[in-house]
C-alpha cells in the first residue's frame, strides 16, 4: 500500500497493511525541540539546525531523514513555507540548546 492508501484505508475503518505512522505532521503528533536532537543522535544521523515552528509547545520540524527512518505516512502540509534558512532566527531553548525560531528573516535588517 502507498502511504495515501494506508491512511485512507484506516480512516474508512478498514484494516491497512500496517498502522499508518505520523511523526510531526500535526502539532498533536510533534516532537519536542529539546528531544529532537537527541533522537537524531540516537539514530546516528548528522546534527542539523533545530527549527522550532511552535514556540509555545517548542515543537521541532522533523527532517526527511527522520521521517524515512520512522516510515512516516504523513507530512505536514505547511512544509512548503519558510523552508529557506533566511526565514529563521537564532534562539535558545531552556537548558541552552541552540535552535532556529520561525518569525523574521535573518536579512530583515539589511
Amino acid at each position: 500500500m502507498t502511504s495515501r492508501e494506508r491512511i485512507l484505508t484506516a480512516l474508512n475503518h478498514r484494516e491497512p497493511d500496517r498502522v499508518p505512522v505520523d511523526l510531526g505532521a500535526h502539532r498533536s503528533s510533534g516532537i519536542s525541540a529539546i528531544a529532537y536532537p537527541r533522537l537524531r543522535a540516537a539514530l546516528g544521523l548528522e546534527p542539523r539546525p533545530i527549527r522550532v515552528y511552535d514556540p509555545v509547545q517548542q515543537l521541532a520540524i522533523v527532517d526527511d531523514d527522520v521521517l524515512d527512518w520512522a516510515g512516516a505516512d504523513a507530512i505536514e502540509l505547511g512544509r512548503g513555507f519558510c523552508v529557506e534558512d533566511l526565514w529563521w532566527a537564532d534562539w535558545t531553548l531552556p537548558g541552552g540548546t541552540p535552535c532556529w525560531l520561525h518569525g523574521r528573516s535573518r536579512y530583515a535588517d539589511r
